[in-house]
């Protein structure tokens, strides 16, 4: 008896073994597809970071408490910004586009990205440091005067004002 629990636990063990050596080939699969725009990946969770923690010292200087759902609700962004980012990138690559053409597109993607985050955390900024002049007129400048010159874009924030 003694001899099939041996032969079942060497099993186990090779099984574990395969199933570790395939994990660690596609993280480096994976890793390595992804490589040309891991700088993109980064800068989208430092931005999440850096709104996550404007937007906790926003809430805890106007006295609202922690809010687990809005928490929730910001890691569920990022994460969807982070797969678009993979989708893009992925369906450029397979569908044979040039290799800058890609990065590209994605690059484009970030920005819009950063152009969201950056004003939101301004704003937070704004609620922490209300006298701060160069934070209030940045914020200023990226939330009005930039849509007042991309005229679909100031389109859609009022469309969206009206619907919200």
């Amino acid at each position: 008896m003694q001899r099939i629990i041996n032969i079942f636990e060497r099993l186990q063990d090779l099984c574990i073994s395969l199933l570790k050596g395939v994990w660690v080939f596609l993280v480096t699969l994976l890793t390595n597809f992804f490589q040309p725009i891991h700088d993109f990946l980064l800068v989208v969770f430092i931005l999440f970071i850096l709104n996550f923690l404007y937007g906790l010292l926003s809430d805890i200087s106007r006295g609202v408490d922690f809010s687990l759902k809005k928490a929730f609700q910001s890691v569920w962004y990022v994460v969807g910004f982070m797969l678009l980012l993979f989708l893009s990138f992925a369906i450029g690559k397979k569908m044979h586009l040039e290799d800058s053409s890609v990065v590209d597109f994605t690059s484009w993607i970030t920005w819009v990205v950063i152009y969201f985050y950056g004003t939101n955390i301004l704003r937070n900024w704004k609620v922490i440091q209300p006298k701060n002049e160069v934070v209030s007129f940045l914020y200023w400048v990226l939330s009005v005067k930039f849509v007042e010159k991309i005229k679909h874009l100031g389109d859609y924030f009022r469309k969206d004002k009206d619907n919200g």
